[in-house]
């Protein structure tokens, strides 16, 4: 038994070593939880730019004159529009998503 182990390990070393001379070594920043990081989609991003947009504009709409505030509404409006599209089409994508994991169970 023990010697099956010994082989096992002295090949595993073996292999390990050819590889780092042929490939290179990849320096690792940790465990599997490292490596996954969440990061926000297109469509995330678009979303929270089109939110600070919105925000300035609401401020913006507070300190503007009259005949400039038709305009920001307009403006604010259509943003919001854009915002509403995208936050439907997360929402659609999402319960895809989780339709799908059900389904697998």
């Amino acid at each position: 038994m023990g010697d099956v182990h010994r082989k096992l390990s002295s090949l595993s070393t073996i292999v390990d070593y050819y590889n780092q001379e042929r490939f290179g070594s990849v320096k690792t920043t940790g465990g599997k939880e490292a490596d996954i990081i969440n990061k926000p989609n297109r469509r995330q991003l678009e979303i929270q730019k089109l939110r600070t947009e919105i925000n300035s504009i609401n401020k913006q709409y507070r300190k503007a004159r009259d005949e400039e505030k038709e305009g920001l509404r307009q403006l604010r409006f259509i943003l919001r529009e854009k915002r509403n599209h995208l936050q439907k089409a997360e929402r659609i994508k999402k319960a895809r998503k989780e339709r799908s994991r059900k389904r697998c169970l």
